[in-house]
Formats: structure tokens, sequence, C-alpha cells
């Protein structure tokens, strides 16, 4: 669990993505065997590696609201 603005969340990670999920809705979630489509409805937030075609470039995170947030 991370603390982020004072809330706690679970992280779930799945190759370069992050799911952030607060303790009320982390219940509902099968982190196993729920798709990524139905972790990011559950999610306040989502991080997303992107790496750029350059190899000799950095690599950038990506924040995203969570479905959840825009309900």
């Amino acid at each position: 669990m991370v603390s982020i603005g004072g809330e706690m969340y679970h992280v779930i990670t799945r190759g370069d993505t992050r799911y952030f999920i607060s303790n009320e809705f982390i219940g509902g979630v099968d982190a196993d065997k729920d798709t990524d489509d139905v972790l990011t409805q559950m999610s306040d937030f989502v991080m997303e590696l992107k790496k750029n075609r350059n190899h000799k470039a950095i690599a950038e995170w990506f924040v995203k609201q969570g479905v959840k947030n825009e309900l």
C-alpha cells in the first residue's frame, strides 16, 4: 500500500502499468483474474510507462484518471 494525498491505495502492477485502487474498492478486485479494463474501472488513477521508440531516450510515466472517477 502507498499513501498519496492522505489516501491509502493498493497498487496492482501488470507489466508497465500500475493501478491504484482505494481500500473501499479493493475487495471487488481479483488482481490475478480481472482484466485490465476492470482494474481501470476500479482505480482512482492509472500509471503507464511509455517507452520511446528511440532506445536511447528515457521512458516516461503517464498518469490518467481511472474510470471510477468519471462516473
